[in-house]
C-alpha cells in the first residue's frame, strides 16, 4: 500500500512537471483519454441485460415482426423461352420471374438456412430488390424469412419513425443487429432502402414525411455491418422502388457499394400472367371456368403494364366474402 501511495505521488509530480513544460504534456493527456474514450465507446451499451428483455423491447416497438404466411412459391411467374434463346445470342433481355425465385434460392435461402452451407458459400449478407411498385419486393422479403424460419427485423424508415430519436437511434440499431445474430437466422429487413442513403432534401420531399430524416440510421447501420463476421447468419434485404434517387456521386457510390447482390424484379410477362389471374382467383376462394377469358384479361394486364400487386388488388376487390359463397352454394347445388 505505501510502495502504490509513494507511485501515486511521484506520478502526480511527474504529470504537473509535463503539464507545465507545455503543449507536449497536454498532448500525452489528451491521447490517453482519447484511447480510453474509444475503448468506452466499443463497449456493448446492453451488457447487463438479457436476450429476452431485448427481443421483448423491439417487439413492443413493432420492430420484430411476424412474418406472414407466404412462401417463394407465391412469387408465381414462369420462365420465358425465348428470351433464353436471345441472351444466348448476346441481346440483353430482363430476368424472368422464375429466374429470379430461383436466384434468391440459391444465394439468400439455403445459405441462410443452413448453417453447413453457410460456412461454405460466398460471403452474402446484403441484398438489394428493386422494381416498380407491386412487383413482389415485400412479399419476397417475408418469403425469405418465412423460408428459413428467421427473425424479421423491420427497420424500415415509416416502422422506425419517430422511435429512439436522437442519439438513441445507436441503441436501437445495436440491439437490433445484437439480437438478429444471438436468434439467428435472421432477416433485417429495409423498406424504402434508396431512402436511408439519399441526402438530397428535394428529392426527400417527393417522400411521405418523417419525424427524423431516414438516414438517421445510415452510420450506425454501416457500422454495424463492419462488425458482422462471415459465421453470422444475418442478412440484410432492402427494398427500392426509386433506386435512381442516389444518382449524385455521393449517394450512388455509398447507396451500390452497400449491397453484395443487387436483383431487378420485372412486370410479369405475358404467360406469367396468365398463370397469376388463375393463381389469385383460386387463393382468394373462386373458381376459374371456362367462361373466364383468362387469355383476354393477361394481354389487356400485359399492354397496360400492369404489376402483380396490382393485379391482387383487382382480385380482392371482385372476390368479395359473398360472391365466394354464392359460387361455393352453386358448386354443391351442381
Amino acid at each position: 500500500m505505501e510502495k502504490a501511495a509513494k507511485a501515486g505521488k511521484k506520478g502526480k509530480g511527474k504529470g504537473k512537471g509535463k503539464g507545465k513544460g507545455g503543449k507536449k504534456g497536454k498532448g500525452k493527456g489528451k491521447g490517453k483519454g482519447g484511447k480510453g474514450g474509444k475503448g468506452g465507446k466499443n463497449k456493448d451499451p446492453t451488457s447487463d441485460r438479457t436476450t429476452e428483455s431485448l427481443y421483448a423491447e423491439l417487439v413492443s416497438n413493432n420492430i420484430i415482426q411476424k412474418i406472414p404466411d407466404v412462401r417463394l412459391t407465391d412469387y408465381v411467374g414462369h420462365f420465358k423461352n425465348i428470351d433464353s434463346i436471345m441472351s444466348r445470342a448476346g441481346v440483353q433481355v430482363e430476368p424472368s420471374m422464375a429466374q429470379i425465385r430461383q436466384a434468391l434460392v440459391e444465394t439468400c435461402i439455403i445459405p441462410l438456412g443452413s448453417q453447413a452451407v453457410h460456412e461454405s458459400a460466398p460471403v452474402v449478407n446484403t441484398v438489394l430488390l428493386y422494381g416498380a411498385r407491386g412487383t413482389g419486393k415485400t412479399m419476397l422479403a417475408h418469403a425469405i424469412a418465412a423460408e428459413t424460419g428467421a427473425t424479421f427485423i423491420n427497420l424500415s424508415p415509416m416502422i422506425t419513425n419517430g422511435k429512439y430519436t436522437g442519439k438513441s437511434v445507436s441503441l436501437m440499431l445495436h440491439m437490433a443487429f445484437k439480437v438478429a445474430k444471438l436468434m439467428a437466422p435472421s432477416v433485417i429487413y429495409i423498406d424504402e432502402a434508396d431512402r436511408v442513403f439519399l441526402t438530397d432534401k428535394k428529392k426527400l420531399k417527393d417522400y411521405p414525411p418523417l419525424f427524423e430524416p431516414a438516414y438517421r440510421i445510415k452510420k450506425d447501420m454501416l457500422k454495424e455491418m463492419k462488425a458482422l463476421k462471415p459465421e453470422h447468419r444475418v442478412l440484410v434485404v432492402g427494398n427500392a422502388s426509386k433506386p435512381y434517387d442516389c444518382a449524385s456521386s455521393a449517394d450512388f457510390k455509398a447507396f451500390k457499394n452497400f449491397w453484395n447482390r443487387i436483383f431487378y424484379l420485372p412486370l410479369p410477362d405475358y404467360s406469367s400472367l396468365q398463370y397469376l389471374w388463375k393463381h389469385l382467383i383460386e387463393q382468394k376462394g373462386g373458381a376459374v371456368s371456362k367462361q373466364l377469358d383468362i387469355q383476354t384479361l393477361s394481354h389487356i394486364a400485359y399492354m397496360s403494364g400492369y404489376s402483380a400487386g396490382a393485379i391482387e388488388e383487382v382480385v380482392k376487390k371482385l372476390l368479395t366474402q359473398r360472391r365466394v359463397q354464392k359460387v361455393k352454394y352453386r358448386l354443391t347445388r351442381s
